[in-house]
């Protein structure tokens, strides 16, 4: 057995997504996972301190040092970069970093401390080819590690079952979105879509951050626990990911993409690279394209869904738990042997499953118009 600690900025609960998934996929692999949430977490948890065991090997450490739950070997897990330092306090047999979201825009601050991160860890994981490119560059062992679903639980949404009470009264075809409402979601786009369409209704659920369209067939539901998820997602027709185009989402591979697919529901995304790579999503380049790609994927008929449904089934957190526990016992073997830090690991550690025609083609823009970040251009 070996332990993975991850040192956590924000509470269990909330926004349930690859930290903690991760994490709950380590321990089903036998490993043992903590998940530490200390008293200096900008999201605080909710629960009293203490040790909680979740799940078996799955434990949360509420402002308690983690230290008495480790088994060793350790592996440190760190994601945000502003606790380089504190994950640094304790003795890991291989440190972990986690490139997640693209260090620009809302996530600037992370920018000075990012190279510091690579540089420092024994192993890097990117979570899209954009991220991977860039710490390969910059890290001999760096390996993609995409993000999953949680395929038994949203598929739960392929099956009949009661709307959530704030829908029963909704009409029409649901457009339908979860997460964040936040400044990376193109919401002018759906106040479009929905002056287009009365016809149609949106709904938006999630902590909202940015002020809403106001439209009749707009519908506002706030943060809703992962549990229920997929009973709303059970009700839309078409599921949604409206993000705008920028250095952040394009080095972006949205959770939320694999769990709509997972439920075999139409999926209309802008064209991110991620989103426009996998078959069965429609995506979109301006509102228009958007409203027209929500047309369509009301016409679909049900040959469509299967594709959708296997491609989710074949991307879930145990396959990214699989594949980042071998790129770590491959390290560990090798400091037990004296060796230096090998070769970069690649695609084949944690690549898509879905190897499409064409697929880098699409994914990636011509060099000249590829962000600065991806280039090494200014990061501090």
């Amino acid at each position: 057995m070996l332990t993975v600690l991850y040192e956590s900025p924000i509470d269990w609960a909330h926004l349930f997504q690859r930290p903690q998934q991760l994490m709950r996929a380590f321990a089903r692999q036998g490993c043992r996972a903590i998940f530490h949430i200390g008293a200096d977490a900008p999201v605080p948890s909710h629960l009293p301190a203490g040790f909680y065991e979740l799940e078996p090997n799955l434990f949360v450490a509420v402002r308690q040092d983690p230290r008495p739950l480790v088994v060793p070997p350790l592996v440190t897990w760190l994601s945000f970069p502003p606790w380089l330092d504190k994950i640094r306090q304790y003795p890991a047999g291989v440190r972990v970093f986690d490139y997640i979201d693209v260090a620009t825009e809302e996530f600037r601050s992370w920018a000075g401390r990012l190279d510091e991160c690579i540089a420092s860890a024994d192993v890097v994981f990117a979570v899209s080819e954009p991220t991977w490119a860039y710490c390969r560059d910059r890290h001999p062992r760096a390996c993609l590690i995409p993000n999953a679903a949680d395929y038994a639980h949203f598929a739960r949404a392929q099956d009949p079952g009661p709307l959530p009470e704030e829908l029963r009264d909704v009409t029409g075809p649901i457009i339908g979105f979860y997460g964040a409402l936040s400044s990376w979601v193109q919401l002018d786009w759906v106040g479009a879509a929905a002056a287009a369409h009365p016809e149609w209704s949106f709904v938006l659920l999630g902590p909202r951050y940015e002020a809403l369209p106001a439209a009749p067939n707009i519908h506002a539901i706030d943060h809703r626990e992962y549990a229920v998820l997929p009973d709303y997602l059970r009700a839309f027709s078409v599921a949604m990911l409206p993000f705008r185009m920028s250095d952040m989402t394009f080095g972006a591979d949205p959770v939320k993409l694999y769990e709509y697919l997972a439920s075999g529901k139409p999926v209309v995304a802008s064209a991110l690279p991620r989103a426009a790579a996998i078959p069965g999503v429609r995506v979109a380049r301006t509102a228009a394209e958007f409203i027209a790609a929500i047309a369509e994927a009301l016409q679909e008929g049900a040959a469509e869904a299967p594709a959708r449904i296997a491609f989710a089934r074949a991307n879930t957190w145990d396959h990214r738990a699989q594949a980042a526990l071998a790129a770590i016992h491959e390290r560990l073997a090798g400091q037990a042997t004296g060796q230096g830090p090998g070769k970069a690991v690649g695609q084949a550690t944690g690549r898509y499953p879905s190897d499409l025609p064409g697929w880098k083609a699409r994914h990636f823009r011509p060099k000249s118009d590829r962000p600065a970040w991806q280039s090494g251009k200014g990061q501090g």
